[in-house]
């Protein structure tokens, strides 16, 4: 009773008003009876049309929502439910029996660009699998669930839950097939990741520990000389080193990764780190016939960051560079800025054999060699790029390669440009 009496509270106060200014009025004999009867027109008028704007309104809202497909045809007795679906946070597809896209929730739209009402399920999804589960779910009237594989354009890995509307009392009884779709894309590939990092570390561990074993077996039954007790003593070294080069990278990368992991940014005279570390690589550079000329200048700008970590970038990429680049090679180093995102960068060039294309986009992912029984023979642990992939974005940077099969490669670090 309260809440009719507050939505007729505007015309009531103008009826009492109206009522007052007739009374007075009379009461002064002014005898106005027409601006009596004005002022009932008036009010007659307003009353009317406020009648008339609010059916107005609400047929504006219904049709508002039935283009958003949260009513079809039934809006006054489905609109709960719909309303209710459509602002759920997963994909919400409903279907008649023959397969057609009765309604679909706003998150659908999200997922799948390509919904419209009435389509056949079958142009949404190409996956058989959920086709003949949606089919089996409609023959046996029973829910099922699912998960399957969407390939390109874009890949996805979904989980779908096929429910029978049985029960559910709708307006229009050929809904029948509710689907509630989740992805589970980037779960999946995160999943499939560890599970790739466990058995290519396993993997990595495995040869070198595997030599190691049969070298020290060897060791314990031979009775051979010194001289060849020594060369099984090189190759417990030699393996030993390998399986240590593994577990540091692996202890860096973990390190690296962490996102509590927090550098200090501190000046750093790159022209100094670039050449500390060709003096330290001068051996290796003379073992495999390998030339390189510093072309940074000692003017160069300083750039900011942890000067042992820029270390370990710059030894990673020059030592690289000696070992795959190929005998009597000629190694560059020279630095630029980019004035297009203020960046200053540090370019290792090479004219060795170069990179096949194909590899390029993979050389940062954890294990991945090019030639993989060259690096093992070398010691790789197939680690160091995607370390200094991880520096660099710790440093608000980035590496860049580029290369071409039988003309070099250049390996490029980019870095937040500081003027001196």
């Amino acid at each position: 009773m309260m809440k009719k009496l507050k939505n007729h509270l505007p015309y009531l106060t103008l009826f009492i008003l109206t009522l007052i200014t007739s009374f007075s009025n009379f009461i002064l004999e002014k005898n106005n009876f027409s601006s009596f009867i004005l002022i009932i027109i008036f009010f007659l008028s307003y009353y009317f049309y406020d009648l008339y704007k609010k059916n107005l309104d609400k047929n504006e809202y219904d049709a508002l929502l039935k283009k958003n497909n949260l009513l079809e045809k039934n809006i006054n007795n489905d609109e709960k439910v719909f309303s209710f679906l459509n602002f759920l946070p997963f994909t919400i597809i409903i279907l008649n029996e023959k397969g057609k896209i009765k309604f679909a929730n706003s998150s659908s739209f999200d997922l799948f660009k390509n919904i419209e009402q009435e389509k056949h399920i079958s142009s949404i999804f190409r996956s058989p699998y959920l086709l003949n589960a949606i089919e089996n779910t409609t023959e046996n009237k029973k829910d099922n669930k699912l998960e399957f594989e969407i390939l390109p354009p874009e890949y996805k890995y979904l989980e779908a839950q096929i429910f029978y509307l049985d029960n559910l009392k709708l307006e229009e009884i050929n809904k029948k097939i509710l689907l509630c779709i989740t992805d589970k894309t980037d779960s999946f590939q995160i999943e499939n990741m560890r599970n790739d990092f466990i058995t290519n570390a396993s993997h990595e561990l495995k040869t070198p520990l595997s030599s190691i074993i049969g070298s020290v077996e060897t060791l314990k039954t031979h009775k051979g000389d010194d001289e060849s007790k020594k060369i099984f003593l090189n190759i417990l070294e030699k393996q030993s080193k390998r399986m240590k080069n593994i577990v540091n990278n692996l202890l860096s990368l973990s390190r690296l990764e962490r996102e509590d992991f927090i550098i200090k940014f501190l000046d750093i005279n790159l022209f100094k780190i670039v050449s500390e570390t060709i003096n330290d690589l001068n051996d290796l550079s003379i073992k495999y016939d390998v030339k390189i000329k510093n072309k940074i200048s000692n003017k160069v700008s300083n750039i900011s960051g942890d000067s042992i970590l820029i270390s370990q970038v710059i030894n990673n990429l020059i030592e690289n560079a000696i070992i795959y680049s190929g005998e009597g090679s000629l190694i560059e180093i020279y630095s630029e800025i980019s004035k297009e995102n203020n960046t200053l960068g540090v370019i290792i060039k090479d004219n060795g054999i170069g990179i096949s294309s194909n590899h390029i986009s993979r050389l940062t992912e954890k294990f991945y060699r090019v030639d993989d029984i060259k690096s093992k023979d070398r010691q790789a642990t197939g680690l160091g790029l995607s370390i200094v992939k991880n520096i660099m974005e710790k440093h608000n940077g980035f590496l860049q390669i580029s290369s071409t099969l039988g003309s070099g490669s250049n390996f490029s670090i980019w870095f937040p440009h500081i003027n001196s």
